[in-house]
């Protein structure tokens, strides 16, 4: 089952084609986010680890997904290490986003058959997470890379599948 459902994101995000990003430490406002994507039709969303209050906000998201979303993906972003990808993993993160690529991370969310999708900035970098079985593959910084960067990519390795974030 948890197998089909990181293979259920991946389709959600490529037919969605965007993949709304937000942080508030306001349970409220973050509330209120989810549900306007989702009427916008939006199944998907990252919540950024960026405030000490974050775990907390994103439990209260996964609670209110639960009752009024199910269907819904959320994913837990800007994580950088293990202990953070358990962490909202626990929470019930239905991805992990991370800034960089990071082998621990890899081996945690493949472990439990969850979709990871890790930052790269480098063919190198995205080389080695795809051999690590990251499916999407985030370039970040995408403003200082630019668009010659994804392009230049996609020429050599047209089956990456690339997410651009970062301005």
């Amino acid at each position: 089952m948890k197998r089909l459902k990181k293979h259920l994101i991946v389709k959600t995000l490529l037919e969605n084609a965007i993949l709304p990003i937000f942080y508030s430490n306001d349970s409220g406002i973050a509330k209120s986010m989810l549900k306007a994507c989702f009427e916008g039709g939006l199944l998907a969303v990252e919540f950024v680890d960026r405030g000490e209050n974050s775990i907390h906000v994103f439990r209260e998201m996964i609670q209110y997904r639960n009752n009024h979303f199910p269907n819904m993906f959320i994913g837990a972003g800007t994580i950088y290490d293990q202990h953070m990808a358990l962490s909202f993993l626990s929470e019930g993160a239905d991805f992990i986003v991370s800034p960089m690529f990071n082998k621990e991370i890899a081996f945690i969310c493949n472990q439990r058959k969850v979709l990871w999708i890790p930052g790269c900035g480098t063919m190198k970098e995205i080389v080695e997470a795809e051999s690590y079985g990251a499916e999407i593959i985030k370039i970040f910084p995408a403003a200082s890379l630019g668009y010659s960067f994804v392009k230049n990519v996609l020429g050599p390795s047209p089956s990456s599948c690339l997410m651009v974030s970062g301005e």
